[in-house]
């Protein structure tokens, strides 16, 4: 019996083609399915970054330092201690550690807080008059005595409170 090759090698370059375009089709779609992930995360990534440019242009319409200033202006408890003399003789990073802890809504803003403390330090520290032979009598203050918030402030700083959360979430969200 006389072997013919070609039929083998007619049948082994069949099968050999078909095992080609069967593996040619699988890298094919795996390409095309990571090119397909590719675009969806480049797609995520500009919605974050779009999500992310929003945040910081309300971030820049927000009022930290006013906020800042006008709850150490109107503070009671750090009027008091003026009054009562517990800031004297503090450097600045004392003064502030001191506020910063009285307030816990403040932002640390060292700048706006040291404006607004040195404004109503002048008004409500102890002033003394000297009588002589080393004595001096303590003035009375009536600093303070019409040193009432403008209305709508508590409101508006409530409203800018509730703002800088609601983007304090925002970016913890995002991140």
């Amino acid at each position: 019996m006389n072997n013919d090759w070609n039929w083998f090698f007619s049948s082994f370059c069949q099968s050999a083609a078909a095992l080609i375009g069967i593996i040619g089709a699988f890298l094919i779609s795996r390409l095309l399915g990571i090119s397909e992930k590719i675009n969806s995360t480049i797609s995520e990534f500009d919605n974050l970054k779009i999500e992310h440019n929003k945040i910081i242009l309300s971030i820049k319409n927000c009022h930290f330092n006013w906020f800042t200033k006008m709850h150490v202006r109107y503070n009671s408890d750090i009027q008091e201690q003026i009054k009562n003399g517990d800031f004297n003789n503090l450097n600045r990073e004392e003064i502030l550690n001191k506020i910063y802890s009285l307030d816990s809504r403040l932002f640390k803003i060292d700048n706006a807080v040291m404006e607004s403390f040195e404004k109503i330090y002048e008004e409500y520290k102890p002033k003394y008059t000297p009588l002589g032979n080393g004595l001096s009598v303590k003035n009375t203050s009536f600093a303070g005595l019409y040193d009432i918030a403008p209305k709508g402030l508590w409101d508006n700083l409530e409203e800018e409170e509730n703002l800088i959360n609601k983007l304090e979430i925002e970016s913890k969200t995002l991140i």
